[in-house]
């Protein structure tokens, strides 16, 4: 790979795991692409040294559920076969912690900064190679859902700021997730606020598989429920309209306020005219949670450059700027690691 004439060289490489079956992530990758484009064109790269970033797909056989198993095999082949210092990614937190843990175990010095792990279970994860280190290796440019769970719980309550209050009588909340790290602890986090807020009202759980075997039994539980408000808990927008089609053909459940979570803003897929006339007016009529749409001259020189070199709207998914950010916090990792390496020596 570093023999390729023109392409890597000199280069100081860094990984990147992207889920690329689709646009959302196909677009993060870029922004990540971007980010070490204009570390080039600017600075140069790293003391002389041009960076290059190999971006991996950890989706090859379009199965969510069997992403965390691809993102052990190549983190093994970029942290431990190339030797990068830094990946950026893996986007999802089921694959995170897969990821951590094959460095952990293998001994491997690699960093992760991803721009969209968001379950509360990362924060505490084992991510150190020895007890002594100052710093673990995993990083993230995206909050906690623990904040997340906070403002989705004060969404369907009425009472988030900015936010108009629901006009139907809330009697019970049904919570379909998918049953990972992502799903589960949102789902928790959402449900310890919600009570808090409101202990009159009744909430309950309904968990479904990656690969949505189950989800039909799942949804039917859900109607058996008879919610007044579905929140749906999904990292893919795909998997969200899957949801939305089962519940549709629920008379009860068609009756229900929809609200849906940051893993589900893909407008493409939501909005495709695809859509059953039932799934799409409880598209029409959803509430959603995801990170602030970033604003200031910053953001508007990365959205126009996004848009300029790679025909990619930054706008139109959740994380794009987090993975822009990401991969220039894994640059600014390799020079204080390049820092402290030269400290000791001295």
């Amino acid at each position: 790979l570093y023999e390729l004439p023109g392409r890597l060289g000199d280069r100081i490489l860094l990984g990147g795991l992207f889920a690329l079956d689709t646009d959302k992530h196909r677009v993060r990758a870029d922004a990540a692409r971007l980010a070490i484009r204009e570390i080039n064109n600017i600075a140069g790269g790293i003391s002389g040294r041009e960076l290059g970033i190999l971006i991996c797909n950890n989706d090859m056989d379009g199965d969510s559920s069997t992403d965390p198993e691809e993102s052990e095999v190549l983190t093994d082949y970029l942290a431990g076969t190339l030797g990068v210092p830094v990946i950026v990614g893996p986007t999802s937190s089921s694959s995170s912690i897969a990821a951590i843990n094959e460095v952990v175990q293998q001994a491997l010095p690699t960093a992760f900064v991803s721009p969209s792990a968001t379950s509360p279970q990362l924060t505490d994860h084992p991510d150190r190679l020895d007890a002594g280190d100052p710093h673990g290796l995993f990083w993230r440019t995206c909050p906690s859902d623990a904040l997340q769970g906070k403002v989705l719980a004060r969404v369907v309550a009425g009472t988030q700021p900015d936010v108009p209050a629901a006009t139907f009588e809330l009697q019970s909340v049904a919570v379909l997730y998918q049953n990972d790290a992502y799903g589960s602890g949102l789902q928790l986090e959402f449900r310890t606020e919600f009570e808090a807020i409101d202990t009159a009202h009744s909430v309950s759980g309904f968990s479904f598989e990656t690969d949505q075997s189950d989800l039909p039994g799942a949804v039917a539980n859900a109607a058996a429920f008879e919610p007044d408000a579905m929140v749906i808990i999904s990292s893919e927008a795909a998997r969200t309209v899957s949801v939305l089609e089962e519940a549709a053909q629920s008379a009860d459940l068609r009756l229900a306020e929809y609200f849906l979570t940051d893993g589900s803003k893909d407008s493409s897929v939501l909005l495709s005219t695809s859509l059953t006339s039932q799934a799409q007016a409880l598209v029409d009529n959803a509430l959603g949670t995801a990170p602030a749409s970033p604003t200031g001259t910053a953001f508007n020189v990365f959205r126009d450059d996004l848009l300029g070199q790679f025909g990619a709207d930054a706008s139109q998914y959740s994380f794009v700027a987090h993975s822009y950010d990401a991969a220039y916090v894994g640059v600014y990792g390799i020079v204080f690691g390049a820092s402290m390496a030269l400290s000791l020596i001295h």
